[in-house]
């Protein structure tokens, strides 16, 4: 490369770069500098060697939506955030195999969002191979989704240089739970229960509850109905035998379905789901102290196995 697009550096007509994925890190390096995410459309190849001959980058608010003709109405639409921007770096592979910018347009329609936020656009993160066996590790010791991104976070000096937010590890999670699911995992915890119901007849266990685990798996909806359904279900599995506990995530609808279908089993709330309940109830309080709070509150929540 000619010249290195480092941080702050604006790209300039003429740089050059040996490979248009080089070219293309370079305008990330600028963007995520600068406060904008990015999207890249190739646009001619040669015929005979299928080689690129030029690529476009874009800010991730170019263009505008396609309208939908297709007459189906989404109950959730993504919000709309493209807004015909018109700034981009185009590059040209035509100069001796080398790419040279050919064409930048360094001005957006809209306002940036600073390059501390940089690392919430989709562009930027992915998860590695190295940081999906932490994740599943982790996950395997019983750690909950929040606990993962922050002990993750903490390691590399803050969420902004993890490359990753805690919705992509969900999605990452789902995604796992999924292919499990496909591979006929999905019924070892049951055939678990079964096998320990068979052979200790005054056996208990007790369940925890993510309803975004159960929709994604097994259901459909969240309704009173549908979960009266699911623990109706889950009994006839069991032979009958009802969990002593079962801890939730404070589903309102999966509440009252328990309350008619299990009756006797005892109903507790996710530990998770009560510090935040907390933490949103005395917000004035872990302001006022600081860190001293949240970690003091935090240790009583979670370091301490009796009351």
């Amino acid at each position: 490369m000619d010249e290195t697009i480092s941080e702050g550096i604006i790209p300039k007509i003429g740089m050059g770069f040996e490979t248009e994925v080089e070219a293309y890190d370079a305008y990330m390096k600028y963007a995520k500098a600068t406060g904008f995410g990015t999207q890249k459309k190739t646009a001619h190849k040669d015929p005979i060697t299928g080689n690129i001959l030029d690529v476009s980058f874009y800010c991730c608010r170019e263009g505008f939506r396609a309208t939908n003709n297709r007459g189906v109405t989404v109950n959730n639409p993504r919000p709309e955030i493209r807004c015909g921007c018109k700034a981009m770096m185009k590059i040209n592979g035509r100069y001796g195999g080398r790419f040279r910018i050919v064409k930048f347009v360094e001005e957006h329609n809209h306002e940036l969002c600073g390059p501390e936020k940089s690392y919430m656009f989709r562009c930027f993160r992915q998860m590695s191979d190295v940081q999906q066996t932490q994740v599943d590790v982790a996950q395997s010791c019983g750690w909950p989704s929040k606990k993962i991104i922050d002990v993750m976070a903490k390691e590399v000096g803050g969420i902004q240089h993890l490359g990753f937010t805690h919705i992509d590890l969900k999605n990452y999670l789902r995604t796992k739970r999924t292919l499990e699911i496909k591979q006929g995992d999905s019924g070892g915890v049951l055939q678990y229960l079964q096998r320990m119901i068979s052979e200790d007849p005054h056996f208990y266990y007790a369940i925890q509850l993510d309803v975004e685990d159960l929709i994604t798996t097994l259901l459909y909806d969240e309704t009173i109905e549908t979960f009266d359904w699911l623990f109706g279900a889950f009994e006839d599995a069991m032979m009958g035998k009802r969990p002593k506990t079962i801890l939730t995530d404070q589903d309102q609808a999966m509440s009252a379905a328990l309350a008619s279908k299990l009756p006797s089993t005892y109903h507790r709330l996710c530990v998770w789901h009560i510090f935040q309940n907390a933490a949103i109830h005395l917000s004035s309080v872990f302001s006022s102290f600081k860190n001293t709070f949240a970690t003091d509150f935090s240790r009583c929540v979670y370091d301490f196995e009796e009351e």
